[in-house]
This record gives C-alpha cells, structure tokens and sequence, in this order.
C-alpha cells in the first residue's frame, strides 16, 4: 500500500477545518490533513518546500480559503502554481464567496474545483468525496486538465460562462 495522500488545507476559520477533517474521515478516506490558519503561515509552508523538503513532504491536494487575513486565496494560488514543486498539485478553492468574480478569475488560474462553504456536515461530506475522486484521479493519471469546464463545484455559479 502507498502512502496516504496528503491535504494541505489553507483556511483562518478552524471551524471549517475540523468540518472538513471530520467529512474526510466519515468518507473513510485515509489521508493527512495539514492545516494552515493564515497566509503568512501559507506563505512559510510554501517556502518550507520549496527549500529542498523531501518529495513526500509535498501535499498531494492543496484547499484554500479565498479571504483570509493578510492575502487572498488568489495570490496564494499564483505563489503555488509559480514552483516548481507544486505545479502539478491540484488546487481547489472552498471558500464563502459567491462572487462572480471570484469564479472567473479562480476558474482562470487552473484550478480544479470551487466549493462554497456550506454550513453543515452533510454537505462537507460531498465536498469530501469530490476532494477523495480528485486524489484518486492524481493517483491514476486520469485527473483530465485544468480547463474551466472539467472544475467540479457544489455551486450554481458555474452555469454562467
């Protein structure tokens, strides 16, 4: 058996963190969850494996929350896709914005889902699973491109090009 996968989860809410721990785990999908509470930790983690840390340090799924103190999830992204190391990690936004904007422009940076926080367990459970068949497509090479209509969401915003 490989190594569970690893989530890196970018989030200032700890609430949603424990949510979204909590759903993986009912999903039974074995994985690592680590968390950051701001961009400035994002930012030091980032960094951390861009100096050299050991490929199996390397999250295999990034999350981040859109607007936390200090920057947005949309510099965060940027930062991610612009190493070497990371390029090939999808990247999913779960965040609280429905802003239209906010999807345009995640849709453009290439990333693979955009998820509206929902507000109970149950509806974390589905995210979970989305996040789990993301991982496992990864694993297999079947993850198809990072073009907007291959995002996966829980939001009707997606309906609008």
């Amino acid at each position: 058996m490989g190594k569970r996968p690893t989530i890196l989860v970018i989030d200032d809410e700890a609430a949603d963190i424990q949510l979204m721990k909590m759903a993986l785990d009912q999903v039974d999908y074995a994985t690592n969850v680590v968390s950051v509470t701001d961009s400035q930790a994002a930012f030091e983690y980032i960094g951390k494996i861009t100096k050299g840390t050991p490929p199996d340090c390397v999250p295999d799924l990034i999350v981040i929350d859109l607007y936390m103190p200090g920057c947005n999830g949309h510099v965060l992204v940027q930062e991610i896709q612009s190493q070497p190391l990371l390029q090939n990690v999808p990247i999913v936004i779960l965040t609280g914005s429905e802003d239209q904007k906010d999807l345009l422009k995640a849709k453009k940076s290439g990333i693979r889902g955009y998820f509206v926080k929902p507000q109970i367990l149950t509806e974390y459970l589905s995210i979970a699973r989305e996040l789990q068949n993301i991982l496992q497509q990864q694993q297999y090479g079947t993850l198809p491109p990072p073009l907007p209509q291959n995002i996966v969401t829980n939001s009707t915003l997606l309906e609008v090009n």
